[in-house]
């Protein structure tokens, strides 16, 4: 999969929980995009600060957009050695 995006029930064990869904799929630069980022719902934003810490080694880019309160994270690529 290579972009997955999350609009779902807003409770935090969901929000985990569609993370990983998406994630777990997602190919080297992939990107999952959550919706209500920043916005109305603080324990959203709180959830997906937690997992943004918890897997910030396989984290390539994050690219936030306040007007439509949009996450966008790119899982990191291909490492060349």
């Amino acid at each position: 999969m290579f972009f997955g995006f999350i609009n779902g029930n807003h409770s935090p064990e969901y929000v985990v929980n569609d993370f990983y869904l998406v994630w777990n799929h997602l190919v080297p630069g992939g990107i999952v995009a959550f919706h209500d980022y920043g916005y109305d719902l603080p324990k959203v934003t709180e959830t997906i600060d937690k997992l943004i810490q918890k897997h910030r080694k396989d984290i390539e880019k994050i690219i936030i957009n306040p007007v439509v309160h949009v996450i966008f994270i790119k899982k990191s690529g291909c490492k060349i050695s």
